[in-house]
């Protein structure tokens, strides 16, 4: 067990694949820290969403889970340099042992920087894809089933 967590994500929208990670990291976890990435962009086709619009969904969907309490939300803008994201991230978010992750850039800046990182389990990768879902609400198809109740009552493409 973890004293704290660390998930980096940018939930262009939060589905059902983060929420499985989320449950499997607090359950390995005293407290998980979610960390917004790209927080400083919205209305484009890969981050529609804000920062803010996001933070609601993630802490509405925490809320129904029971996990507000062990989880707690922050934004992290994007810089321009690699080499110094780690300690950008470090002065945004409280002190972590771990950070789970699956993006392979966010997994080889915290390996270089001495961090302490994991893969986190996927669940059904193809049809729990961020990119997927936006597609399939700008065509009109069936994006329903794919993220979590608590989301779907809030947004729209």
């Amino acid at each position: 067990m973890h004293k704290a967590a660390l998930f980096v994500g940018r939930f262009q929208p939060l589905h059902n694949g983060h929420l499985f990670a989320l449950k499997w990291i607090a359950k390995r976890s005293a407290r998980v820290y979610v960390a917004i990435g790209s927080a400083q962009e919205k209305g484009t086709r890969k981050n529609p969403y804000s920062a803010n619009q996001r933070k609601k969904m993630i802490e509405t969907v925490l809320a129904s889970e029971k996990l507000s309490k062990k989880c707690k939300v922050f934004l992290l803008k994007d810089i321009p340099d690699d080499a110094k994201w780690v300690a950008h991230l470090g002065k945004q978010v409280p002190k972590y042992d771990i950070c789970y992750s699956n993006n392979a850039l966010v997994l080889r800046l915290m390996r270089a920087a001495g961090k302490k990182v994991r893969r986190v389990p996927l669940l059904s990768r193809r049809k729990y894809k961020a990119t997927a879902i936006r597609e399939r609400m700008r065509e009109g198809k069936r994006w329903e089933s794919r993220v979590p109740e608590a989301v779907r009552k809030k947004i729209r493409i």
